[in-house]
């Protein structure tokens, strides 16, 4: 992949990350169908908030625009209102644990859907143990830290781009049967099927930033693929999107990684 650079950007960024790994009682999603959840069994590789804040420094810019806002990768199944005592409560906290560096309408929070991470989108009961809540208290203070780091370190940046394909990264799941349902790999399968092909999107897109002597500030993938590699395994992992982070958090020391999940 090649990268191209915009020189004419006005970007300023910051980035930051921080561990946000449960304990092992604040356990992981065993099926959504019998809304069911276990405690994980240890831990494989922690899981991490990863907090860019931007800001637009051209000189013509709207004041509205020149408001810094926080994008927030999440190594998390998911986020529900209901499993965190209500979303903009939540965000509140995030808002004050910032000390206000990035107002609410600023923050966007975006889960890399890893399988192994806690059952946090409120599906089985588990968000009302004491562990879970704990946990998730713990969470939206810690968001709110990386995102102060974060906005802490904002400095002038020029933007980098780039784009490849990765044939194969992601398979269709949808499958199309004599009777013309569709149903979702099944195993082994309750009709004939007649066609396994549906669209997918191999693309891999990147954007980086990088400070005024060239070095990445932060790094933003964005890909699309189910991060289920490990969702049999019991132990808390950030799948193949933190596998991804740190290998490029180590190649490029002192940068942050942010995977972004589909669209």
């Amino acid at each position: 992949m090649t990268l191209r650079v915009d020189g004419a950007s006005s970007l300023a960024a910051g980035a930051a990350r921080i561990e946000i790994t449960p304990p092992l009682e604040a356990g992981l999603l065993m099926s959504s169908v019998e809304a069911r959840w276990a405690p994980f069994a240890a831990v494989r590789r922690p899981l991490f908030a990863r907090a860019l804040v931007l800001q637009d420094l051209s000189p013509g810019a709207h004041q509205d625009s020149r408001q810094p806002v926080a994008i927030v990768s999440l190594d998390l199944l998911a986020l529900s209102g209901k499993a965190l005592g209500g979303f903009e409560a939540f965000k509140s906290r995030i808002v004050e644990a910032a000390g206000g560096a990035v107002a609410a309408d600023g923050i966007v929070l975006v889960c890399t859907h890893t399988h192994t991470a806690p059952e946090s989108g409120g599906i089985t009961n588990l968000y009302r143990t004491t562990a879970f809540r704990q946990w998730a208290a713990q969470l939206a203070q810690k968001i709110g830290q990386s995102i102060s780091w974060a906005a802490s370190a904002v400095q002038p940046c020029s933007l980098a781009y780039g784009a490849a394909q990765a044939a194969g990264l992601g398979i269709h799941r949808r499958f199309k049967t004599t009777s013309g349902i569709m149903m979702s790999h099944p195993e082994p399968p309750q009709e004939v099927i007649i066609s396994r092909d549906g669209a997918t999107d191999d693309s891999v897109n990147v954007l980086c930033l990088r400070n005024s002597g060239g070095a990445p500030v932060a790094v933003v993938v964005n890909a699309t693929c189910h991060p289920v590699y490990e969702m049999c395994i019991p132990d808390v992992s950030p799948d193949y999107p933190g596998e991804l982070c740190a290998g490029l958090e180590q190649d490029h020391p002192g940068s942050v990684v942010l995977f972004l999940n589909g669209a």
